[in-house]
């Protein structure tokens, strides 16, 4: 049976070519550089049951949504975004909401990467056990949440994957996967037909992501980023890959650098 949330969640996926992975959902895309991170993200959030989509809900969906947000502490600077079931019909369950309160309690910390990732997953995990036994949601949700910048001056990149399967023999719902930090290493999600049709130059995809040197500059990892998801969104997309008709709205774009934090490139609505 298909899940009632806000969002959208789908299996994981590890394809070629080997610097950029990708996933599908909402679209994504992360860049590790040398100089920093790169992210960029669509602005679109729908019901993902359309069988049990009314007025309610229809109301409820937007295409300005925030799906990058900031995190700063006394030692960290990070960016982070939220991929999967977001939110319950009346949003009584928003992990979104929960995750940001959590964090803004977290700020005066001086938590190292270790620390700061298990406290936030085991709380998030915490929330969702509680929420399914109150029966404000059905089953256990699947969400990700990328978390990319900097922590006492190192970089960190990882993926917190909460499954919708029941609590396995350590009870918990979360599985911690750290992302590559290899400089110029890639990660997106949206479209993998699109994905692919850009590595193989697709007259029609490739031009939104022009070939880019991750050693030269933030900025030109900042335009890939920003290309992929114009790529997804783009009104030639959806003929190939049908899936692309739920990605759109505002893009925005960040970066998460040591000298310079966390910027907004394009900010959200």
């Amino acid at each position: 049976m298909q899940a009632n949330f806000f969002g959208n969640s789908r299996p994981m996926a590890v394809l070629t070519p080997p610097w950029m992975k990708a996933t599908t959902m909402t679209a994504t895309a992360t860049i590790y550089t040398p100089f920093g991170f790169a992210v960029a993200a669509d602005g679109n959030q729908r019901w993902e049951n359309l069988a049990t989509r009314d007025d309610f809900i229809r109301r409820s969906e937007s295409d300005k949504v925030q799906k990058i947000f900031e995190f700063s502490s006394m030692n960290s600077t990070l960016g982070y975004f939220i991929r999967g079931h977001v939110a319950n019909r009346d949003r009584s369950f928003a992990v979104d909401v929960e995750l940001k309160n959590h964090l803004a309690s977290l700020r005066s910390q001086s938590l190292d990467a270790f620390g700061l990732i298990n406290t936030v997953s085991s709380h998030l995990d915490g929330y969702i056990k509680t929420a399914k036994n109150e029966k404000r949601i059905e089953e256990y949700p699947e969400i990700f949440i990328e978390f990319f910048g900097y922590v006492g001056g190192e970089p960190l990149w990882v993926e917190l994957q909460f499954l919708h399967y029941p609590p396995g023999h350590r009870g918990l719902l979360c599985e911690i996967v750290p992302r590559n930090l290899r400089p110029g290493a890639c990660l997106v999600s949206g479209s993998l037909l699109i994905r692919d049709l850009i590595f193989q130059k697709h007259p029609l995809f490739f031009p939104f992501c022009a070939p880019f040197d991750y050693t030269e500059s933030l900025d030109q990892a900042t335009g890939f980023v920003k290309g992929y998801i114009e790529a997804c969104c783009s009104p030639d997309a959806p003929r190939f890959d049908p899936d692309c008709e739920s990605l759109g709205g505002h893009i925005h774009v960040a970066t998460v650098s040591p000298q310079g934090g966390f910027r907004w490139v394009v900010a959200p609505i």
